[in-house]
């Protein structure tokens, strides 16, 4: 009868720690959607989004595109859509595969941005014209 009730006790507690990780590492990326094709050696911006927290990264799940190692996009934000360096806020992350569980990118902001702020994804290329999409959540 003790086994009994540890095996139920265990398995109660595997039970509650697997329903609280669920919820801890589930992320919505439902917030904005994005379509970005730059042509070679350009960019292209999402439109603005609000952001919606105070977190010092954003996150983009990449669902879509043609991107791989050699042709690829690198995800930053800004806070105006002119691609100029004092508008960008956030750490380029390149993105070289999509449609994968782990194509979710995050991005680093490298200035403080706080709930409310208005924010746009900017895709920029290489040598090879890309395209990616999705939804992020800035």
């Amino acid at each position: 009868m003790n086994k009994l009730k540890r095996i139920i006790a265990a398995l109660a507690a595997a039970a509650t720690v697997s329903a609280l990780s669920v919820g801890a590492f589930a992320v919505d990326y439902n917030h904005y959607e994005f379509d970005l094709s730059p042509k070679s050696g350009s960019y292209a911006f999402s439109p603005a989004a609000e952001k919606q927290d105070n977190a010092s990264y954003a996150m983009a799940r990449c669902t879509d595109g043609n991107v791989t190692s050699t042709r690829y996009v690198n995800l930053s934000i800004y806070k105006k859509n002119t691609y100029i360096t004092s508008n960008c806020v956030a750490d380029p992350v390149p993105v070289t595969s999509v449609g994968e569980p782990e194509d979710n990118y995050q991005i680093n902001y490298n200035v403080t941005r706080g709930a409310g702020s208005t924010n746009y994804l900017c895709a920029s290329t290489g040598y090879y014209a890309a395209s990616v999409k999705g939804r992020w959540d800035p």
